[in-house]
């Protein structure tokens, strides 16, 4: 499976350098960059280039200044493949019409529920708080803000991508969420079981008893 990082990129902060690089190899389509703690849009001037993923090297479109600090969240890619089998972690800009009244948006795959975050003009939303938004159907990808952004807005989601193979396998998909939730693998059946242990994080089996 995908394992989820976030950190601060490797490279020189001096007005000139653009090259950064993450501590270990990515996969492609998953990375998302940080400057100063504000998500930056991939397809934007100051957007970022996904270079080389085996060697971690992304190429920002402009050169942070003294004092920047450039971070990046991106799925790892275990040295035994695997992405996809329970979910990886995407972000993206949602497509949807910004005009002030439309609140519908889409992302590019199904999400696993309860594992989007929205992101306006690059702040993260709160779900629950009246300009947040609802889970509408995974399936398809869709969410709905509570509030319609207006023009010049840009609205950005961070999801579990809900692949095929684990559809197959009868997984729902497995958190972690971008801002954290103790999280359980699920069957489609609704019953809980063991999470995995993975080599070098999780070094004990947590058993949760029950159903949903």
């Amino acid at each position: 499976m995908s394992q989820p990082k976030f950190e601060v990129a490797s490279g020189a902060i001096d007005g000139v350098n653009k090259t950064f690089f993450v501590s270990v190899p990515y996969a492609p389509n998953t990375t998302a960059v940080f400057l100063n703690g504000a998500a930056l849009r991939k397809d934007y001037a100051n957007g970022w280039v996904e270079t080389d993923s085996v060697t971690g090297k992304v190429d920002l479109n402009e050169a942070p200044i003294v004092g920047d600090v450039v971070q990046v969240f991106f799925a790892y890619t275990p040295a035994d493949g695997g992405l996809d089998e329970v979910g990886t972690p995407r972000f993206e800009v949602a497509a949807g019409v910004i005009d002030g009244v439309n609140t519908v948006f889409t992302v590019s795959g199904a999400y696993t529920p309860d594992t989007t975050a929205v992101f306006l003009n690059g702040i993260a939303q709160v779900m629950g708080y009246d300009d947040g938004w609802f889970e509408t159907t995974y399936t398809t990808g869709v969410i709905t803000l509570k509030e319609a952004p207006i023009p010049g807005d840009v609205v950005q989601v961070f999801y579990i991508y809900r692949s095929a193979a684990a559809d197959a396998d009868g997984e729902a998909g497995v958190c972690p969420r971008l801002f954290g939730t103790i999280c359980e693998v699920t069957t489609m059946t609704g019953v809980l079981r063991d999470i995995v242990s993975v080599p070098g994080v999780l070094r004990d089996t947590v058993t949760l008893y029950g159903s949903l």
